[in-house]
């Protein structure tokens, strides 16, 4: 068939692509099937495939995926808070074996990628990512990719075990130095990764540091929920909000957070530094954050006054949401 519509829309937007034509031809010749697949996307990119699958006793597979992609607007139908999604993706994968049992080899190349996270006022560019396997392991992938924002760098290496054994766990580490993660009027930040993710059957665990070399917050107004009302409260004409039942994921972390030279706070009166070390822990459903944040160079105006604030400090040892 020709000109495949692909439409994903929500209340707000609505995103159309159009793909091209494709093929898909077939037969059976004794006990064997093959089938040849050319699927034409957008512009000049396309995807091609055979497959060779003895359906007797022995059934044996053979199979060969190649794909050429430009045109990534497909990424933003997917991934909405995305725009100017670019780069280009390759991908060279073969299977041999059986259909019960298939040994997959290959590789996915994602290069020269960037895109714009219009929320966070960021633009991610020379995006690099490369997934790939080896018939002698297929179950694991290997993983290599960088990124880079504002200033700085991050990287990801690692494997994921499509197994999810206690023996081979899947490990992924990230690092980075500088990485902007906001830019915005109200925050600026950029962010110094050095992260461990370990995944093994039933167990997940982050830990590491992360460093926030900059963090330039500025409270133009009092939000909404910064002032929690009482759980019964009752306004007459709103219709009460159904809570989010959604389980979260299991996931354990350990994690120190240090503040650079560079992060500061300006808003209801307050304009100060900040300095100080978190260590934020959660093992199982509750989230604790232990430390202390100092305030440096501080000045409240407020009221007519001009105060200097000579020392500081703000204690954390308890739950996350209640420190």
């Amino acid at each position: 068939p020709a000109g495949i519509l692909i439409t994903l829309e929500d209340q707000a937007t609505k995103k159309e692509l159009r793909l091209g034509a494709a093929t898909l031809l077939g037969n059976i010749r004794n006990e064997t099937l093959s089938a040849d697949l050319v699927m034409a996307l957008t512009g000049q990119d396309k995807l091609s495939g055979t497959m060779q699958l003895d359906m007797g006793k022995s059934q044996a597979l053979s199979a060969q995926v190649t794909a050429s992609v430009r045109e990534l607007k497909m990424v933003e139908l997917v991934f909405p808070q995305l725009s100017d999604v670019k780069g280009q993706l390759k991908t060279d994968m073969s299977a041999k074996g059986t259909l019960q049992n298939p040994l997959v080899n290959g590789e996915i190349n994602l290069t020269n990628a960037s895109a714009a996270v219009n929320k966070l006022g960021i633009d991610i560019r020379d995006v690099v990512l490369k997934a790939y396997t080896s018939a002698s392991s297929s179950s694991i992938i290997q993983l290599l990719g960088s990124a880079k924002s504002g200033d700085g760098l991050i990287k990801l290496d690692g494997k994921i075990n499509l197994q999810q054994d206690a023996i081979s766990p899947s490990e992924l580490t990230l690092t980075g130095n500088n990485f902007e993660v906001a830019k915005l009027p109200e925050a600026q930040i950029a962010v110094s990764p050095d992260l461990k993710l370990s995944f093994a059957e039933s167990k997940r665990l982050v830990n590491g540091k992360l460093v926030v070399p900059k963090a330039i917050m500025e409270l133009q107004e009092l939000p909404e929920n910064a002032v929690r009302v009482s759980e019964d409260e009752v306004i007459l004409g709103e219709e009460k909000s159904i809570a989010d039942n959604t389980p979260q994921p299991d996931i354990n972390v350990d994690i120190d957070v240090i503040l650079g030279d560079k992060v500061s706070f300006t808003g209801q009166g307050l304009k100060t530094n900040l300095a100080g070390n978190l260590n934020v822990v959660k093992n199982g459903p509750k989230m604790l954050t232990q430390g202390k944040i100092s305030i440096e160079k501080a000045r409240y105006k407020r009221y007519g006054q001009d105060l200097t604030v000579r020392k500081g400090q703000f204690l954390f040892n308890g739950p996350a949401d209640n420190p």
